[in-house]
């Protein structure tokens, strides 16, 4: 009987020894995914890359940066979370590892979030739409309440089947006299719906992935050169590979277009995105960060995905020359995506 109590006190004792050691190591576990965290954020900010590189290990290195730097409010929030549980369980250490990351994802956030004061719209001003309508939904109505309600003088409709095309045309043909389309597949494109002419039509520009529709249009009599855009979805190597091709290929044309410029659609990449970071470079501002307020996530709407804090993917910029004194996004209605507005003009 004494023997067995003196076993049992012997692995109570060898258990008590082992809890910290694995604690510690649990602790030094952390550290180091949370050290390898801060890594990939900070270089995230740093590293652009070349949109044209091709090969497989470079493509998937861009995606990881890719998805740190799109996914920074969600990761602020989670790290937010997970700090306030481990100062419950008084883990100081890692509470301090934390620190770094916690604060680069706020200045990251900051960025975005401060507000911008954006010179007045002198004279008229253009009310342009972006709505990606998602292909395979079937609520027209709700389609057609949201574009009746907001009323653009410029409607840009992604992944606009024949079908939707055409039951635009017939609801709203008397409103938009200039109507085009850039398709991709036969079945399905951007249209372009305008109560302004179009000047010389919309040409849809081929290189990479899906086509960009490409027009001219008057504001106060002068020209905007006009980009609509819907590069894929960045979930397989394949499409990040495109997609960053696609942008290398916009980037060129809108570097040789003189004069005033305006990209819309639906981009696929964040606010905090290195697309998003070369076009501000390049004298784009994001018209929602000049004339809106908030977040303005425009995706996504349905499904589990509603249950997490969205993405602002759809982006209409401006380049220098331009001003947004208002911008905001439709309802979460007819689409997995919200459309966005804003009231443009010449600064």
């Amino acid at each position: 009987m004494g023997i067995a109590i003196e076993s049992d006190a012997g692995q109570e004792r060898a258990r008590a020894v082992r809890m910290p050691r694995i604690g510690r190591r649990l602790t030094w576990v952390l550290l180091g995914l949370e050290l390898l965290g801060t890594v990939l954020l900070g270089l995230g900010w740093m590293w652009t890359g070349d949109f044209r590189e091709s090969s497989l290990a470079a493509v998937l290195f861009a995606w990881v940066l890719f998805m740190a730097r799109t996914c920074v409010f969600q990761i602020g929030l989670g790290l937010a979370v997970i700090l306030v549980l481990l100062c419950v369980l008084r883990a100081w250490r890692v509470v301090l590892g934390l620190l770094p990351g916690l604060a680069l994802c706020v200045w990251a956030n900051a960025q975005v979030l401060m507000p911008t004061e954006a010179p007045p719209i002198a004279g008229e001003s253009l009310r342009a739409m972006s709505f990606n309508v998602l292909a395979i939904n079937r609520e027209d109505d709700q389609i057609l309440a949201q574009i009746r309600e907001q009323d653009p003088d410029l409607l840009v409709v992604q992944e606009c089947t024949t079908r939707r095309h055409d039951l635009i045309v017939a609801e709203l043909g008397e409103s938009y006299p200039h109507i085009q389309r850039a398709t991709w597949q036969p079945w399905i494109g951007i249209s372009v719906f305008s109560k302004r002419e179009l000047l010389g039509g919309v040409k849809a520009l081929q290189g990479h992935g899906r086509p960009a529709a490409r027009f001219d249009i008057l504001v106060d009599d002068r020209a905007i050169a006009v980009w609509a855009i819907h590069p894929p979805h960045p979930v397989l190597p394949r499409h990040v590979r495109v997609g960053r091709h696609q942008f290398a290929d916009l980037l060129a044309q809108v570097r040789q277009t003189p004069g005033p410029k305006m990209i819309l659609g639906d981009c696929n990449w964040g606010t905090t995105s290195p697309q998003a970071a070369v076009l501000a470079s390049e004298g784009f501002a994001d018209a929602f960060s000049l004339g809106g307020s908030g977040r303005g996530e425009t995706y996504a709407f349905r499904g589990w995905r509603r249950l997490v804090p969205g993405f602002r993917i759809d982006h209409v910029y401006l380049s220098e020359e331009l001003t947004c004194e208002r911008a905001w996004n439709g309802l979460p209605a007819g689409s997995d995506h919200r459309p966005v507005v804003a009231e443009i003009g010449w600064r």
